[in-house]
């Protein structure tokens, strides 16, 4: 799970922060 975490870093800060990443960036 140490190399998906790694890059799938952006993913997940994507999918839990979708609405608090794309509030702002909207």
């Amino acid at each position: 799970r140490k190399k998906i975490d790694a890059g799938r870093e952006p993913m997940i800060h994507t999918m839990r922060g979708v609405g608090y990443v794309l509030k702002p960036a909207a």
